[in-house]
């Protein structure tokens, strides 16, 4: 948590079981750790248009984004957020590892960290709590 003190945690759920547990478990980790996210939201895994979501992002003045939902999803709402210019680093679960995550996040995910135990890239991991 010594990471994030005084940080505005914006926190996105794909509202699936997986990803909504995720996102509540770092919602109740943060929260027990003193912080208070700036945002909790849900979006609907499918849809394509993250662009509302990625300005509310910019508005509010994330310093980062935790995604809990699998990496259609994430990798789409990251290559949006980085086609409005919004450079808030953006960590998540074990879908920040996969292939696919890269493929669809494009030059976007490079840097992008997973909170998780599984082992992915050195370059990509990140120590979240």
């Amino acid at each position: 948590m010594k990471n994030f003190t005084g940080k505005k945690v914006f926190i996105v759920h794909d509202k699936t079981p997986y990803g909504r547990g995720l996102a509540d478990e770092v919602k109740k980790a943060i929260n027990k750790g003193g912080l208070r996210e700036v945002a909790f939201e849900g979006i609907n895994v499918g849809e394509k248009d993250y662009s509302a979501l990625a300005s509310k992002i910019k508005s509010l003045g994330a310093d980062v984004v935790y995604f809990g939902g699998v990496y259609t999803e994430g990798g789409l709402i990251l290559r949006q957020m980085r086609d409005q210019a919004i450079n808030t680093p953006m960590i998540g679960g074990d879908a920040m590892y996969a292939s696919e995550f890269a493929s669809i996040a494009g030059p976007a995910g490079e840097g992008v960290g997973g909170a998780s135990g599984s082992s992915g890239p050195a370059n990509r991991r990140s120590n979240f709590a």
